[in-house]
This record gives C-alpha cells, sequence and structure tokens, in this order.
C-alpha cells in the first residue's frame, strides 16, 4: 500500500502552459494577470472588489490596517484556529484576546464574546473553521453594540455558504487563504473580498508602497501575474473540487455512523456549509495516530489551542478549545484524493474499533 497522505491535490500542465504563457508576455510582477484572477474571484464570490495578496496572514492584517487598527488596540479571536489569525493583529502591536470555541462545534463561542471586550477592543475576527459558519448575525449585532469591525477569516471556508451567501460577505472584509492545503491554491497566496469602496481604496493604496502613496504608510504586499495564472487555472476547476470534498466528506460521515471512537466533525451541507477537510475527534487520539501510521496512513493531529503561546500573554481558561486541540485529527482528504483511500481509511478505523 502506497503512503496515504491526509492531503492531496493537483497542479498539471495547465498551470505550467499558463504560467509560460504569462513569463512569455513579460506579465511577471503583479499586473494584468492579477488583476484578471481579482475580477474572477470576486465575481465567482458574489463581491463587488477582491485584492490578491501574499498570504491569508496578510489579508487579514491588511484589512485590519484599513479598517484603523493599531498598536496598543485590541482584537478578539478564537482560540482555536490557525495562528495566523492572531498573528495578523500580533504584529501590528495590537493585543490579541482569544475567545473560546463552542462545545459543539469549532468555531468562536458568541455567548462569551461579550465578556471579553474591554474599551480598547475595536475588532473581533471570527473564523469559519473547515467551512463551518460562525452566527454572524449575534457576531455584527454585539460589534454593533459596542462599535467594533469584524473581518471574517475564511481561510478554510472558501466557497462555503450560509444559505444562499458565500462565507466572508458578512462583514466588512472576507480574507482567504490560497495555501497549498485549500480548494484551490497559487502555492502561497491570499485573498480579501468586500463591499466597501472607501476600505477597498484604501487596502489597494496600502498593498503598493511604489506608487507614490506617501500620505499613509504603505507595504510591499503585491501579488504576482505568475501566481496569478496558478489561480485562474485552479478555479476552473472549483466546482468539482468542490463535489469531490462533499462525496469525502458523506463517506466519512457514512462509514463511521456505527463507530464510537472516532467522530466526524459535523458541517451543514444542507445549509450550503462545505467542508474543507475531513477533521476526526478521538479521545485516544494519539493511539489512533499511530495505529493509521502503522497501515501507512498518515493522517495530521492537530495543533495546541493558540493560548498555550506564551508570547500573547492570555488569560483564562479554554476548555472547549483544549479538548478538540487535544482530540482531533485531520484525516485524508483533498480534491485529488483517490475514493479507494478514502474507503481504506475507513477500513482501518473500523479495526481500529475493535481494539
Amino acid at each position: 500500500m502506497e503512503k496515504i497522505n491526509w492531503w492531496s491535490t493537483y497542479f498539471g500542465e495547465e498551470e505550467i502552459d499558463k504560467i509560460a504563457d504569462s513569463i512569455r508576455n513579460k506579465k511577471i510582477s503583479q499586473g494584468t494577470v492579477t488583476k484578471e484572477f481579482e475580477m474572477k474571484f470576486s465575481e465567482m464570490l458574489n463581491a463587488p472588489y477582491a485584492i490578491a495578496v501574499p498570504s491569508g496572514t496578510v489579508a487579514l492584517s491588511l484589512a485590519l490596517m484599513a479598517s484603523g487598527i493599531k498598536a496598543g488596540d485590541e482584537v478578539l479571536v478564537p482560540d482555536y484556529t490557525a495562528i495566523g489569525t492572531a498573528h495578523a493583529a500580533h504584529i501590528l502591536g495590537a493585543k490579541v484576546n482569544f475567545v473560546d470555541i463552542k462545545d459543539t462545534s469549532p468555531v468562536i463561542d458568541d455567548n462569551r464574546i461579550e465578556e471579553k471586550i474591554s474599551d480598547k477592543t475595536k475588532a473581533i475576527l471570527p473564523v469559519h473553521y473547515n467551512g463551518i459558519a460562525c452566527d454572524m448575525k449575534v457576531i455584527n449585532e454585539i460589534a454593533i453594540k459596542y462599535d467594533l469591525c469584524v473581518i471574517e477569516d475564511a481561510a478554510q471556508a472558501m466557497f462555503s455558504k450560509k444559505g444562499n451567501e458565500f462565507l466572508g460577505n458578512d462583514s466588512i472584509a472576507g480574507c482567504f487563504s490560497l495555501s497549498v492545503a485549500k480548494i484551490i491554491s497559487t502555492a502561497q497566496g491570499g485573498m480579501i473580498i468586500t463591499k466597501d469602496k472607501s476600505l477597498y481604496d484604501t487596502m489597494i493604496a496600502k498593498r503598493n508602497q511604489e506608487k507614490g502613496y506617501f500620505d499613509i504608510p504603505s507595504f510591499n504586499y503585491k501579488f504576482t501575474d505568475i501566481l496569478s495564472s496558478i489561480g485562474l487555472i485552479q478555479l476552473a476547476r472549483v466546482e468539482e473540487r468542490i463535489e469531490k470534498l462533499k462525496k469525502i466528506y458523506d463517506m466519512y460521515i457514512k462509514g463511521t455512523e456505527q463507530l464510537e471512537k472516532v467522530n466526524i466533525v459535523k458541517v451543514n451541507i444542507k445549509h450550503g456549509e462545505l467542508p474543507l477537510w475531513a477533521l476526526a475527534q478521538c479521545e485516544q487520539r494519539d493511539k489512533l495516530n499511530q495505529f493509521l501510521n502503522e497501515k501507512n496512513i498518515y493522517p495530521d493531529p492537530f495543533h495546541k489551542p493558540l493560548h498555550t503561546a506564551d508570547y500573547f500573554g492570555c488569560d483564562g481558561t479554554f476548555p472547549n478549545s483544549d479538548k478538540f486541540a487535544e482530540n482531533g485529527l485531520r484525516l485524508p482528504c483533498g480534491p485529488t484524493q483517490p475514493l479507494s483511500n478514502i474507503e481504506y481509511v475507513i477500513d482501518a478505523l473500523h479495526e481500529f474499533e475493535k481494539n
């Protein structure tokens, strides 16, 4: 049996040809191909404006800067998410305050947000973890009450919806990642969508320090036409990839419904949510991981909660986040993961159940 990695995706001849075409036409740095990629992305997500940047972390940081977040401000972030969510605020000199996730779902517990708000709190960064929608209605109501800005971290939620609206559209800005373990990838990269023309103009100004924007601080957060070439081809494959991820999730749900030791984290596909990854919870996580490794299956154990990083200077307890992290594995998945691999993994999970 060949090694089964937790993620499988594809870059092929079409991407190579598109890159070569850009190079032949001297489309190297940020230019017309990037603009085409941004326009296509915004069109597909029903957003008026989109801005390509070097990473999802940069996307969040740029949106925060353009929203006026500065050193000394406080930003609320769920305790369980990719650490880049917190770094995006931390690098600006803002204080990151963590909020525990829900006990039934790995998204920010909106019932615990208000207790974390101080007179220095200026923003909330809800994370649609693995395509699972935060309750944006409640979060936006809290933000209005305390005069806070809301920026959605939709890095793991590209093309995931709540109802008929794509996640990322229910705040001042939605931020996405284009890294390898995403539904579409440009190897590295990020994207911001917004409906706010003023915010868009500010982000455009801050993205490029070479254009003479001397009235405000700006940076080299440009994208490239070479990476955008990859993105355009990847976008053309989105529909088939969406269906593949749904199929994999459905196989895991049906294949493990009789198991007691392993539970798949629920995603509400019927309401439009898209499971980017196949997330599992198991109280014997490390034992399960070792068992699967012995069968040449290599899941990805969850990282630690963010409050364990000492440099954030975090106070408080986060029982739901701690439990979620301690018990979690990303099972093999991805838009080009063979379904035969998923069947093999499910058989292995059943074998583990009997041990």
